[in-house]
């Protein structure tokens, strides 16, 4: 089965190296903010207005989820950094802090 998008989110190949998609890299600012500031995956995807891929212009949760979980926005394996290390620490944090069950 063949992925959708080969090339995560936020980027785009030029001249044979990963570059920066200036709109979707501003999106990917975005949902971190946004995600750190409080806002649920759910709300954020529903607020998304640049499409994920060709396939599909609407999000959901586990799209915005991917994002938060990409390594390669730090500027891993090549990709040129999006997000700092301190946000995607940080964003990683309240996810595990949000997942966490806690007895009432």
């Amino acid at each position: 089965m063949l992925k959708n998008r080969s090339i995560p989110f936020g980027y785009c190949m030029t001249n044979g190296k990963y570059a920066l998609n200036a709109r979707e890299a501003e999106a990917v600012r975005k949902i971190f903010a946004d995600y750190i500031g409080g806002k649920s995956l759910k709300t954020i995807a529903a607020e998304m207005q640049i499409p994920y891929n060709t396939g599909k212009a609407v999000w959901n949760k586990n799209m915005v989820c991917r994002v938060l979980e990409n390594q390669k926005y730090i500027g891993e394996n090549g990709y040129p950094q999006i997000i700092s290390a301190e946000d995607f620490e940080q964003a990683a944090y309240i996810k595990v802090e949000r997942n966490t069950y806690r007895k009432p």
